[in-house]
Order: structure tokens, then sequence, then C-alpha cells
């Protein structure tokens, strides 16, 4: 380039080419002049990082040329100590037992409980099944349940059948053998043997209710367990049944006149829970409006009873009054303090 003394009189007359940005000013640590030699040697920091660089990469290539040498890194984290964990939790809230139930399993043998009253008396358990037939018997004549009268045609009776079960603990052992006598209800006309079905059922919030009251206030929880219930109470509707298998009369020319409600029958749950509340209300309890099965009294202790078909659970500081009042009209069994509720 060739610049003109007067237009740019601070440039030197000479002709100049320009030739760029000194390289020295680039490279403050080299001496040398980049003109005089090809060879460029970089300064010693970048050089350094250039050396570091190609190690990593060396390493990096050996890896992936023989990943199988190579153990894999796993990140394990041990468990903690618990007195080092820190939480805004009060201690005392912290459970220190178990907070999981444990559910036990049990398997029942086909063979174990019977369908019929044939099976029940041919098969392993028969001594103890027929055991359980006399004594739901005896029972059903002691409670006048039926009465004998001759057979007529202006009503066939109704068939019975027995069903069989067996009673077990929490931990599924048998605790007792049960045998019902239960009227076929299929049989039954509606508008001439039955003309109510419909039965209240306890709710379960009104259990859990009684059963927190009674916690905050120091209370027992005992249950007690009807006997035969529904053979307590009378039946209105004219029926007849047949002799049942076991029950030793003519079959031919008899008939049993049904005096309280068998088992099997429509209108049995809810005969047996009229039957019951009317009895309480007789003996100064007060039925419950939101929930009918729950009653209550207060003298001369305070006393809560839930209603469960033929379970009572009941909730007071003194039991005694209550078992005696009950004993003399029903036949219980009590289970004293609750452990398996209902």
């Amino acid at each position: 380039m060739f610049f003109d003394k007067t237009t740019f009189p601070s440039i030197s007359s000479q002709n100049t080419i320009s030739t760029g940005p000194d390289l020295r000013s680039l490279f403050p640590y080299s001496n040398r002049n980049p003109r005089e030699s090809t060879d460029m040697t970089l300064p010693k920091p970048i050089a350094e990082q250039l050396e570091l660089l190609t190690k990593e990469e060396e390493e990096q290539e050996s890896l992936s040329e023989a990943p199988e040498l190579q153990p894999s890194r796993i990140n394990v984290i041990g468990p903690r100590h618990p007195t080092l964990i820190s939480s805004d939790i009060d201690p005392a809230n912290i459970l220190s037992f178990r907070r999981t139930p444990r559910i036990n399993l049990t398997q029942t043998r086909v063979d174990e409980v019977s369908n019929s009253y044939n099976k029940a008396l041919s098969g392993l358990n028969k001594e103890k099944w027929a055991k359980a037939i006399q004594t739901k018997l005896r029972n059903m004549e002691k409670l006048k349940v039926w009465t004998p009268r001759s057979q007529t045609t202006d009503r066939k009776p109704i068939t019975c059948t027995w069903t069989f079960k067996i009673k077990k603990n929490a931990t599924g052992n048998p605790v007792k053998y049960k045998a019902h006598l239960c009227a076929q209800s299929f049989q039954q006309i509606p508008g001439i043997y039955y003309q109510h079905t419909f039965s209240p059922t306890g709710q379960l919030t009104s259990l859990l209710t009684l059963i927190s009251f009674a916690a905050s206030n120091h209370y027992q929880f005992h249950q007690m367990d009807v006997k035969s219930a529904f053979l307590n109470a009378p039946l209105k509707e004219d029926m007849a049944i047949e002799v049942p298998q076991g029950l030793t009369l003519n079959k031919n020319s008899l008939v049993l006149q049904v005096n309280k409600v068998l088992y099997g029958l429509k209108q049995s749950p809810v005969a047996w829970n009229n039957h019951l509340s009317k009895w309480l209300i007789g003996v100064n309890f007060t039925q419950s409006i939101p929930d009918p099965c729950v009653f209550w009294k207060s003298v001369p202790d305070p006393i809560w009873i839930y209603v469960h078909v033929d379970d009572l659970a009941s909730f007071s500081p003194n039991f005694y009054p209550l078992k005696k009042l009950i004993q003399k009209h029903f036949e219980i069994e009590d289970l004293a303090e609750a452990n398996l509720l209902l």
C-alpha cells in the first residue's frame, strides 16, 4: 500500500507494506521472532494443558477398548443410625412396636364342614356333628319353638335343612361345632308367610365413636353373644314345617306348628331385632334415633350397647348389673373383654 505524504503526514513517506499485527504481541513468553523460524513453540501453560488433555483422551480410549476389565461403579448408601436422623417429629409420637398387623391365614379342608345331614354324620367329625345336632334340638324344645300337630291339607308345610359351621378363634383353631336347623325360605309366599324383611344394621361410625369414647373415659369394652338368638323371637304368621331329620316323630302324620322364628325365614332378622329392641326399651334403655342399633342408660352406671344381630358390644365402667339383667331373659355367652371384634 502507498500513502501520500500530504494526505497522511504522520505516516512515513517510505512505501510500507502492512503485514498485520506483530505476532510477538500474541506470544509474550517467546523471545523468538515468528518470521525467523517456522517452528513456533507454544507457551508453557498452554503446553501443559494440552498434555493433560492428551492423557485423558488416552485413558478414555483404553477404557472403551476393554470395558470388561474395569469394575462397575455402584454407589451404595449404608443405613442411617436411628439416633442420627434429625426430624421435627416429637419422639413421644413415634411408635416403638410393629405398626403393621399380622394376619393369620388358615386353610379349611373340604370335608371339614359338611353341607348336608347325611354327610355330616358319616364324615370324619361325625361324633361332634351329632352332638351339635342334639344340642340344637334340645334347645329348640326348651324354647318351645314348635308344637307337633296333625297334618292338614289346607296348607303345605315348609321343608327344612341342616347347616353346619365351625367356630374358630383368632388363630384359626376350631373351638365349637355348630348346627342350625334352617327353613327353606324359597317356599315362603309374600303376604301369607311374611310381611316385612328389613332389619337395621349398626353403623360402623357408631361403633368407632363408642370405642373412642370408652377409651377416653377409661370404660371397659365387653362382648356378649346371645345363644340361639332368633329362636327367642315369636313368630306372628301361621306357619308349619315338616319334621326335620334327627327328630324322632312320625313324619307321615305329624307336622310342627312354628311358634318362634326359625333360622332361614325371610322375617327372622327383623323379628329378632324387634324383640330385642322392645326388651331393652322395657328395662329403661333409650334407643338412638340416628342409629337404632345403639342403646344407652345412665342409671345406676352409664352403659352403651351396640347391637350387631346377636352380638352385643357394651361399654361401661361396671358390667355386673347389665349381665345379671340380660341373663334373666336370654341365655348368653359372656365373652368378657373384647379381643376379636364381632
